[in-house]
């Protein structure tokens, strides 16, 4: 803007001013011709014609000059003011050009014409494009805004320019390498302190950045409140003093709520249920010591919802840690503890189970099973009194073989019922369990025998013992009360009653085996007995040997501790010890004197002969060491093998000190029997040589004993 000093400026008001002052006299001169009548008067000339009106003419050009002044003062007021504006204005430019050039948004200036003043250098960093390219094109910006965000800048440009408001506007743009990017853009109308408008300054600020972030808040936001709408535990929250102000859906369903809205209404720390069951001291614990505290509680809600609740009460504060309220965590328990109960009725189920198979295990007599079953039956299903009837397929009767519970024992146990009479009798002719739930019903009465009426019973069970269709026996059940069984409870009655009748069969089943496997054994000992007999009756020198072993053998085990199965081995090791002689032919075996070495080398292999003649027999496998390793010595000098010490096995060993007792106490083809004393010096002088040491002195202590 071009600045004038005041001279010139008054110089110019003069000249002014002179022009209106002749202009002034003029219309003067003309009209003191005119009041001449006509006459011709020249201005100049004739000045002093018409002198009175020179002091007016002073006047005025006092008058003017005196005005010119204050103009002249006025306008240097002016003036100094404008120019000092225009001055603060290039400052105020300069000092935001300077700002704007180091600001972090993108700034720029916009004409009232359209064109840009100045733009910031920061745009090259947001865009992409330098400031130079931008000032190039007024429209630039209007250009890289994003299809979708068209109609935001539009109508945010008709708005600046009709209306020259202030505005902030969000929308997205095309960066130059192809990005998209949100700009937060703020529009500022400028105009001079006359109210003038000279353009617009606006800034750019990439907010893409807090875009996403807000999004990303948003989005957990929506995450969190769906989590908790939906999540499966109730979620409430109260003000200490026990208003409720928030609820998800699975709290309202809890609750047995008809709505969020009536939910809202409840007052934890008023709502009587709650008083009761202890909750409301818990919670107000939990806001007193600002601690959580979990619970399960029982209660009715206010819409006669019963439950059973697991609740977590936590304290909440703010940032300062005054406590504002409280959080509840609800969960419906009802179902588990339900499960828990049949659990535990399930764990009694077993133990009873378990007891009865224990009972059947460990009972050999058939009455004293069934009693402990009955009793194990009654205690563990809680029933008043019980008791089992055996039948008898060839009788056709029910015994009553074990009782529980009843006043009158002794009457009871004597009764015996046909098949078809009483209850117990139909429900063995039918096969199907009589159930009577009311045994003073009129109906009823006539048949209820008179001893159930002295116990007082009031229900009746009868449920048959059935194994593969076969009748075993029938189970009574009798209850004082009228307490409802549950299917579960008649359930497991009736798997109890199924086992007992396995466990009846079985018993039949295990005696008859046991019959058989005594006849099986004893025709195997027969079998055995009549091997080494059949020896004997061949070497008859030697009889009566395998009855003495056998005895001597035993009595030896027996003092070394060996007990049940063992023995049995022993007993056929010793019967069949020399089994393998029969191998040997008679020229041999019943040589009178000594034997060649030839001859002896034969008779050394009848251990071996004896377990290959055995060694397929499997019940006979254990009995076997006896026959094969009996000739062994400790010293290792034995046959057929050559084993020594402990090597040799145990049973072997042992039976080794009897054969060579028997054979030395009696009459042999090859020697005399020698005297028991002889011949227990002899047992104490191999110890050690011949015989285990330990089992040499028990031997010598045994037959010293009986001497």
């Amino acid at each position: 803007m071009q600045t004038f000093d005041a001279l010139t400026v008054v110089t110019i008001y003069l000249v002014l001013f002179v022009i209106i002052a002749l202009i002034v006299d003029m219309a003067l001169l003309k009209s003191y011709k005119v009041r001449s009548f006509g006459k011709n008067i020249n201005y100049f000339n004739d000045l002093s014609r018409f002198s009175k009106y020179s002091s007016i003419f002073l006047f005025l050009l006092i008058l003017q000059f005196y005005l010119s002044y204050l103009m002249f003062l006025q306008i240097k007021d002016l003036l100094q003011a404008r120019n000092a504006a225009e001055i603060s204005l290039q400052e105020a430019e300069l000092h935001y050009r300077t700002v704007a050039d180091f600001t972090y948004d993108w700034e720029y200036w916009r004409n009232p014409d359209g064109s840009l003043k100045y733009v910031s250098p920061a745009c090259e960093r947001i865009t992409g494009y330098s400031a130079e390219h931008i000032l190039k094109h007024p429209n630039f910006l209007e250009e890289i805004v994003t299809p979708e965000d068209k109609h935001i800048w539009e109508k945010h440009g008709h708005e600046t320019e009709h209306k020259h408001t202030s505005r902030e506007i969000r929308f997205r743009i095309h960066r130059k390498d192809g990005s998209v990017i949100w700009l937060e853009h703020t529009c500022q109308p400028v105009t001079r302190t006359t109210g003038e408008f000279i353009g617009y300054r606006a800034s750019n600020r990439n907010i893409t950045e807090k875009i996403n972030t807000q999004a990303a808040l948003l989005e957990s936001e929506s995450l969190y409140r769906s989590l908790v709408e939906n999540a499966s535990i109730g979620i409430l929250l109260a003000t200490p003093n026990g208003k409720i102000i928030s609820a998800n859906n699975t709290a309202i369903q809890i609750l047995g709520s008809p709505s969020k809205e009536a939910t809202l209404k409840i007052n934890l720390l008023t709502f009587p249920p709650l008083v009761k069951n202890g909750f409301v001291a818990d919670f107000q614990d939990c806001l007193k010591t600002k601690k959580t505290i979990q619970n399960e509680r029982a209660y009715v809600t206010k819409w006669s919802k019963e439950i059973n609740s697991r609740y977590t009460l936590t304290p909440i504060q703010d940032a300062k840690g005054v406590l504002i309220g409280g959080q509840i965590l609800l969960e419906d328990i009802t179902e588990e503890i339900k499960n828990k109960e049949g659990l535990r009725e399930q764990i009694r189920n077993l133990a009873t189970i378990n007891a009865i198979n224990t009972t059947i295990i460990t009972r050999t007599d058939l009455d004293q099973m069934i009693t402990n079953v009955v009793e194990e039956i009654a205690k563990n299903l809680s029933v008043d009194a019980a008791d089992l009837l055996v039948y008898d397929e060839h009788a056709l009767t029910l015994t009553c073989t074990a009782q529980y519970g009843f006043r009158s024992p002794a009457g009871h146990k004597k009764t015996v019922l046909r098949v078809g009479e009483g209850y117990a009798g139909d429900a063995a002719l039918k096969r199907k369990t009589v159930r009577i739930d009311d045994l003073k019903d009129s109906t009823k009465v006539d048949k209820v025998p008179k001893r159930w009426k002295d116990e007082d019973f009031l229900s009746y069970y009868g449920i048959p013992l059935l194994v593969k269709g076969e009748l075993k026996g029938i189970l009574e059940i009798f209850h004082r009360s009228g307490e409802e069984r549950t299917q579960a409870w008649m359930s497991i009655l009736e798997a109890l009653a199924q086992q007992a009748a396995i466990a009846i069969d079985n018993h039949f089943l295990l005696d008859a085996l046991r019959g058989s496997n005594m006849e099986l054994e004893l025709a195997y000992e027969t079998t055995l007995e009549g091997w080494a007999h059949a020896l004997e009756l061949r070497d008859y020198e030697t009889k009566g040997h395998s009855d003495r072993v056998v005895e001597l053998a035993l009595h030896l085990a027996q003092e070394l501790n060996i007990k049940g199965e063992d023995l049995t081995h022993i007993r056929r090791g010793a019967l069949l010890h020399d089994i393998g002689k029969i191998a040997i032919s008679d020229t041999i075996l019943l040589k009178e004197g000594n034997c060649s070495p030839e001859e002896w080398v034969i008779i050394q292999q009848h251990p071996q002969y004896g377990y290959d003649m055995l060694k397929e027999i499997k019940y006979l496998k254990p009995s076997l060491d006896i026959v094969l390793y009996h000739h062994e010595k400790w010293d290792g000098s034995g046959y057929p093998r050559g084993l020594a010490g402990e090597n040799i096995p145990y049973t072997a060993r042992l039976f080794a000190i009897i054969d060579v007792w028997d054979a030395l106490t009696n009459d042999r083809p090859y020697h005399a029997a020698w005297t028991k004393e002889d011949a227990l010096i002899h047992i104490r002088e191999q110890a050690g040589i011949h015989f285990d040491p330990y089992i040499a002195e028990a031997f010598l202590k045994i037959v010293g004993n009986n001497l």
